[in-house]
């Protein structure tokens, strides 16, 4: 990406995908070295002049480079003190005037932080009324769907596009994408809990329009994590199963779930569903992290790592679209005003269905004594 004839447009997937084929220390010593690369011996004038004018060229691309690296991928420093310190003494090292971005990070994060504190949309809701599983007050279904897209985006947000890159090219397992997928796993089945365990039907019926309308509203936000979660969870075998309960729902219900199903089918792989990230891409948003991995297995299974002992660039460009929506997707924060006693209620709820009463055999039985085998 330093070569005088190389395209300059390939930058940014260079530093979105690196991290498939070296690291983040390895890449500034190479920066480093390309940058300060001896002059030959024995060159004549001509090609000397001809040298010192490629230097110039390279050089000035090892600069664009680390301009780009720092603004569009800060958290590379902000995880690796060892990476900060290096970049830091390699800047003053060349005298390039880019000490500040490096150390309170590009203006455009600053001014983003800013807005939040002073957009956020504050909540009516008292600690003495909330109730999880209360139904029939659309308010506080809206404020649980505004918690559970922070709780979301927090939790995507902590992904790096190198933790993705591991898992696709080394399957490596990675803390973040687990507890994300566990977020989806939890909430699908927090869901199931919270309706089999009501034991009037009136009061199912009831709860079974609460999660739609939750689903609905987290999809209007944008939070399609937790949108497919509670669609996925009103689709399990547990409920799907509850005759009685499904014919008393009212028609509205019905059709959003419908709506919701088409959304998510194919395992959120639907032209639909793509289509409807595409339009998100400029407010805040939480993909379904499946899709994401899904289309990068595809292409890594389906292209060579290398050809002819070099570094397969053309997989990097392929995969570089899913890579660069994740980043884009945690740039942009949900302006909603945390709830504390609202999140830690759904995080205590979370931990129980780590336990038995997540089981699936747990909910299926619990379905059953609810409406038994005819």
């Amino acid at each position: 990406v330093t070569h005088p004839h190389f395209p300059t447009n390939i930058l940014n997937v260079f530093l979105l995908m690196y991290h498939s084929f070296t690291t983040p220390r390895e890449l500034l010593a190479r920066l480093v070295s390309r940058y300060f690369m001896p002059t030959p011996m024995n060159m004549v004038p001509d090609e000397l002049k001809e040298f010192e004018t490629t230097q110039r060229i390279v050089r000035l691309r090892v600069k664009n480079l680390v301009k780009s690296w720092i603004y569009n991928h800060y958290t590379d420093f902000q995880d690796d003190p060892v990476l900060k310190q290096g970049m830091r003494d390699f800047l003053s090292l060349i005298g390039y005037n880019k000490l500040n971005i490096l150390e309170t990070g590009p203006r455009e994060l600053l001014e983003s932080k800013q807005e939040i504190l002073r957009s956020v949309l504050p909540s009516n809701i008292t600690e003495e009324t909330y109730n999880f599983a209360a139904t029939g007050n659309r308010e506080q279904d809206i404020e649980t769907a505004r918690q559970l897209s922070l709780m979301a985006f927090d939790e995507y947000s902590k992904i790096r596009m190198r933790d993705v890159l591991d898992k696709i090219f080394e399957s490596k397992e990675n803390v973040h994408i687990r507890n994300l997928v566990n977020f989806f796993n939890n909430m699908s089945k927090l869901v199931q809990y919270t309706i089999v365990n009501e034991e009037r039907l009136k009061q199912r019926v009831a709860l079974y329009g609460k999660f739609t309308f939750i689903a609905w509203e987290c999809r209007a936000q944008n939070n399609f994590l937790m949108s497919y979660a509670i669609s996925a969870g009103l689709g399990s075998n547990p409920i799907y199963r509850l005759k009685k309960t499904k014919e008393l729902l009212g028609q509205r219900t019905l059709e959003k779930m419908a709506m919701l199903k088409e959304l998510y089918a194919k395992g959120a792989g639907s032209d639909q569903y793509r289509n409807a990230l595409k339009h998100a891409v400029d407010n805040p948003c939480v993909p379904y992290i499946g899709t994401t991995l899904k289309d990068l297995t595809f292409m890594h299974d389906g292209n060579k790592d290398t050809v002819c002992g070099m570094v397969n660039f053309y997989k990097r460009v392929l995969m570089s679209d899913s890579i660069q929506q994740l980043d884009q997707f945690q740039r942009k924060r949900y302006l909603f005003a945390p709830v504390n006693f609202i999140q830690d209620q759904l995080r205590k709820d979370f931990d129980l269905m780590e336990t038995r009463k997540g089981s699936e055999q747990y909910l299926y039985d619990k379905s059953l004594e609810r409406e038994p085998r005819e």
